[in-house]
């Protein structure tokens, strides 16, 4: 499983590499998210999911996803 996940993670490195130059509000392929949100929802979410993948989790919180606190550093 390790293996499926670092190849998923390091698709990302590119893309988070690209962004560290852009202002987070940028607008995303998904119209409803910019830069920022996108950003807070990949914080949220792996680690919930790495966890998960561990087998040491039990995945989110009941509730809407809370908003990381992504700021321009």
């Amino acid at each position: 499983m390790h293996r499926h996940i670092a190849a998923a993670a390091a698709a990302h490195v590119p893309l988070v590499a690209a962004a560290a130059r852009l202002p987070l509000t940028r607008p995303t392929p998904c119209s409803e998210w910019d830069l920022q949100d996108l950003l807070g929802h990949l914080l949220y979410w792996t680690p919930v999911l790495a966890e998960v993948g561990r087998r040491s989790g039990h995945g989110p919180a009941d509730g809407p996803e809370p908003t990381a606190p992504v700021t321009g550093d």
